[in-house]
């Protein structure tokens, strides 16, 4: 299972390089059309999240975590279909034989990735706040009980981050403005929010601040994927997609590490959410400082 597991993730990860290179290909580089794209399935995406673990929830209290695993036999096949059944323009390929390929191709993906500036920056920082969103989430029940709410109400909380997320995947659509502007805004204003949850005392307000932080952050994931594909050449997505995962996975180990050394939720949140609130002040100071 160990095996399996580790074997799937790989996978996946190949899979989605290349689900990302083939959104412009298959959009014939048009770019209003690649953007309407983003907004379905980013939304779309929201949504069959939250179908698809509601309906398993209701199955796995009828039949048995096996069969629930089976039912999703005929989706991966369906995925298959419509996959070959995509009609991509055809570009030629060139080939390297030479000695030391590999290591001159990913010398070329880290080249590329760091061309676009403030792009690998906003990707940068998002693998960062990745890592420490996760952490916190994943000790947010310590944290409950820490300001002595009933931990029953953990179901409410993350029932809000959820709804939150797909609110913000509704109303990305609708905000129109480069995706570099809207990252000023996205980090200084989610990160004030959520420093206002570590801070502030009122449940209630808490609870606010965290609804409003993940609206944010849902409308982000949107322009995030948007800021990727125009900043960068279609023929060289797949690698740069490999590298934002990378990123997020070494954030995401340094982090979860994090509390083997250090303990303290609170002190964390702030810290995590102030050097937030900097990036978005980095970004806006760039804004003004050089052209776009």
């Amino acid at each position: 299972m160990y095996l399996l597991n580790i074997l799937f993730h790989t996978v996946n990860t190949i899979v989605s390089a290349l689900q990302l290179s083939i959104v412009p290909i298959a959009l014939e580089y048009q770019d209003e059309l690649i953007d309407k794209s983003i907004d379905i399935q980013y939304l779309a995406g929201n949504v069959l999240d939250i179908i698809s673990n509601f309906v398993a929830s209701v199955l796995l209290g009828i039949v048995s975590y096996q069969f629930v695993l089976k039912l999703s036999v005929p989706i991966f096949i369906s995925g298959l279909f419509f996959i070959y059944k995509l009609n991509l323009m055809k570009t030629p390929v060139e080939t390297e034989e030479e000695d030391g390929a590999y290591l001159a191709s990913l010398s070329d993906t880290f080249r590329g990735f760091f061309s676009a500036k403030k792009t690998s920056f906003v990707i940068l920082c998002e693998a960062f706040l990745s890592g420490a969103t996760d952490l916190l989430l994943t000790l947010l029940p310590l944290y409950l009980i820490l300001i002595d709410v009933d931990i029953k109400w953990l179901g409410l909380v993350l029932a809000v981050q959820k709804g939150a997320d797909f609110c913000g995947a509704m109303i990305a659509p609708y905000i129109k403005m480069l995706p570099t502007n809207f990252f000023c805004i996205d980090y200084i204003l989610s990160g004030l929010c959520l420093l206002g949850v570590f801070i502030l005392n009122a449940p209630l307000i808490k609870l606010s601040l965290y609804f409003i932080a993940f609206v944010i952050i849902g409308i982000s994931g949107n322009f995030f994927e948007k800021l990727v594909i125009h900043s960068y050449k279609p023929e060289s997505l797949a690698g740069i997609s490999s590298m934002i995962r990378t990123s997020y996975a070494l954030f995401g180990i340094l982090f979860m590490a994090l509390p083997l050394v250090y303990q303290n939720i609170v002190v964390m949140g702030i810290a995590f959410n102030i050097l937030t609130v900097l990036f978005g002040v980095v970004l806006l100071f760039w804004k003004f400082t050089k052209d776009y």
